[in-house]
């Protein structure tokens, strides 16, 4: 089988995915996707749980959905592509990673890439005077890449950066899979505007928080009642008020700074205040946010952690064929069932996590070690 795979949040499953992943179909025998599970790389829960996602993509052209562990799903861009490629590596099956991107062209990425893997100590000496300016961190870098002659227009697009970790993660894992993208499709990362049927994640969430119609921009599916940020108000300022600054020194993405900046907004009362409060010219929302949770969780990780599982999330009956396939390829054990990993640290942080993410759905904890595969019979592919 020549199988094409994907990294997704599927937050929730959108007309632009479902495009994507059917644009592959021509090529691929079938398609496979990486999905982050119950919180997501901007550092909030899913709108909707992970089992419901990887239902509705299955449904919609996937044929198999990997999790992404949350030790990577909360990580920054680099790790949590790292870890994503090092998963499909471990598939033993994978021929190429297809991406989406708003420069559509892999060779500016890959020069943005092999430049990002050169960083001496001029380099660094350029970021750290650009940082203390109080340039952001992602503009900082941006200018420095310029000086080495890459084009910084692309490093100012969100998925061009995530493509460009992608594209860095292959290299340093010796991968074989071949890296392909395509231009982003319709509307722009984190647009609030749609474009005919297609409209961005962010937008669409957007809609479902405020009760509007979003069938337009989403294929149909019976999805749960949602859940935001907000319902996790009372969790998030227990966890900080209850926080010592040692509790932040495991968290990797965390430096004295910003500790400092969280332990002066412990008694702020909502999430939204604690971001206002923390957030600066250095710290980016998206960085606030992923420090916040893995101190809520605890997450003992180094976000460099190897895999130690591919576990299923979905599948159809040509994802069970790709599964047939892996049972003589992968260099990691493959897991239907959580039960099987009871004994995984990775794995019980995943379950900690669900079950937080479940209290606000009045779900019994342990749902992760209940779970099987969703399995979705008599496939046909849908054309968008």
């Amino acid at each position: 089988m020549k199988i094409c795979a994907t990294v997704a949040e599927f937050n929730p499953f959108h007309n632009g995915h479902n495009y994507l992943i059917n644009s592959q179909r021509g090529s691929f025998d079938a398609v496979i996707a990486v999905m982050s599970g119950n919180f997501v790389q901007r550092g909030a829960p899913a709108v909707y749980d992970k089992f419901s996602r990887s239902r509705a993509a299955v449904m919609n052209g996937c044929d198999l959905v990997i999790e992404l562990p949350i030790i990577y799903s909360l990580a920054p861009a680099e790790f949590f592509a790292l870890g994503a490629v090092r998963l499909l590596n471990a598939c033993g099956v994978v021929d190429s990673l297809f991406f989406g991107s708003e420069c559509g062209e892999i060779e500016p990425l890959r020069k943005i890439a092999e430049l990002s893997d050169c960083e001496d100590e001029k380099f660094k000496a350029s970021l750290k005077e650009k940082l203390a300016k109080g340039l952001p961190y992602p503009k900082a870098k941006a200018l420095c890449m310029e000086e080495r002659g890459a084009d910084g227009e692309i490093l100012s697009k969100p998925n061009n950066i995530l493509a460009i970790e992608y594209l860095r993660a292959l290299s340093k894992t010796n991968s074989s899979i071949t890296p392909l993208t395509s231009k982003r499709y319709g509307a722009e990362h984190d647009s609030n505007i749609a474009s005919n049927s297609i409209a961005s994640a962010s937008h669409i969430r957007t809609l479902i928080e405020k009760g509007s119609f979003t069938q337009n921009f989403m294929p149909p599916f019976p999805y749960p009642a949602p859940v935001f940020e907000k319902h996790f108000n009372d969790i998030i300022v227990y966890a900080l008020r209850r926080a010592s600054r040692e509790d932040f020194e495991h968290i990797g993405d965390c430096s004295p700074a910003l500790a400092s900046r969280f332990m002066s907004a412990r008694g702020e009362t909502d999430c939204e205040s604690i971001i206002r409060s923390v957030k600066s010219k250095n710290f980016t929302e998206g960085r606030i946010r992923r420090v916040l949770w893995n101190l809520i969780l605890n997450n003992p990780f180094d976000f460099a952690s190897q895999p130690e599982y591919i576990r299923i999330l979905a599948q159809n009956e040509r994802g069970s064929a790709v599964l047939s396939e892996m049972k003589f390829t992968a260099s990691l054990p493959v897991v239907l069932k959580g039960s099987e990993l009871k004994d995984n640290a990775i794995f019980n942080l995943e379950a900690k996590s669900t079950d937080i993410y479940n209290i606000v759905r009045k779900i019994p904890s342990g749902a992760d070690f209940r779970h099987s595969p969703v399995v979705i019979k008599n496939f046909s592919a849908k054309s968008f």
